[in-house]
């Protein structure tokens, strides 16, 4: 994942929706990772693809960080701690005072300096710095997909419960990589080809069973 960040907005990407090898694309490598969310220090936009259907939602930024009396030093930058309740889990940020730039990963901004850690308190989610460069230029027409939707993030919630219900029932399209995918109709029985994409569907939503936002279940593929 990469965060970029300018005076206008940030971005925080799959670096693999930059690149061209079908290798990099495969439904196997993490997919409930495949998202982008642009935050123009007003709201979030989060990206996503469920079932061939490119939508973005918005929603309000999270504000309510608890500052920390604890500092701690991270890649050579002093940082300190901050705590935060968010979408059913409970995070933890380290933050660099030094570096003016208010924004971090994944849906995170809004601390008095750039956040360089954040993981979640149960261990389940990290994202971490590992590279911090300046004056690069970016294509963000090749980051955020002009053909997404809008949707209402309870409307996703309900579609997505309804297809999880009963995954076999519908038409779906998997993109095994960028240039390759695959293409289910429901036939209207429920024969042996709608057994197989309920087993395969409900495989992966098993193997995938712990998305970050815990209070909403946005399987993406």
């Amino acid at each position: 994942m990469a965060l970029q960040n300018s005076d206008k907005q940030s971005l925080f990407y799959n670096l693999n929706l930059k690149k061209d090898s079908a290798q990099n694309s495969k439904i196997s490598e993490k997919p409930y990772l495949k998202f982008t969310i642009l935050n123009d220090f007003k709201t979030n936009t989060y990206y996503g693809t469920f079932n061939g259907f490119n939508f973005k939602y918005t929603e309000p930024i999270p504000q309510h960080w608890k500052i920390l009396n604890k500092t701690s030093d991270y890649e050579s930058y002093k940082t300190q701690e901050a705590s935060l309740e968010f979408e059913g889990r409970k995070w933890i940020a380290l933050f660099a005072p030094e570096i003016s730039v208010f924004t971090g990963p994944y849906k995170f901004s809004g601390l008095p300096g750039l956040i360089l850690k954040v993981f979640s308190e149960d261990g389940d989610y990290s994202f971490e710095m590992v590279e911090l460069s300046k004056n690069k230029k970016h294509d963000d027409s090749k980051i955020l997909n002009s053909q997404s939707a809008f949707i209402k993030k309870k409307d996703l919630e309900k579609m997505i419960s309804e297809f999880i219900k009963d995954p076999g029932s519908h038409n779906i399209v998997i993109m095994v990589s960028e240039n390759d995918r695959f293409d289910y109709e429901f036939s209207g029985q429920k024969d042996e080809a709608y057994k197989d994409m309920n087993n395969y569907v409900n495989d992966l939503i098993s193997k995938y069973d712990n998305p970050i936002d815990k209070k909403t279940y946005l399987l993406v593929y």
